[in-house]
């Protein structure tokens, strides 16, 4: 089911632009090599830790690059800084 909110209408969708700078909004965000639960975990993310969206989404994920590397991201599990 999509949430509402107030005014019935649902809630807008989280949008990310190429070059938007995002942060984990928990610590321990796995950044994965490939865009699925089963790929290789590169680094866990702190909530200090900053990443660059790099302007591909794939399958619930947010391509990205951060000063630790490069890949994938649960778009669930970040924000806009």
């Amino acid at each position: 089911t999509t949430p509402v909110v107030a005014g019935g209408a649902a809630p807008p969708a989280i949008t990310f632009v190429e070059g938007d700078v995002l942060v984990p909004k928990i610590d321990n965000v796995k950044l994965l090599a490939a865009a699925n639960d089963s790929a290789k975990v590169t680094v866990a993310l702190k909530v200090t830790d900053e990443v660059v969206y790099l302007g591909d989404e794939k399958d619930g994920y947010v391509h990205v690059q951060g000063s630790n590397g490069e890949g994938w991201i649960r778009k669930a599990l970040v924000k806009k800084k």
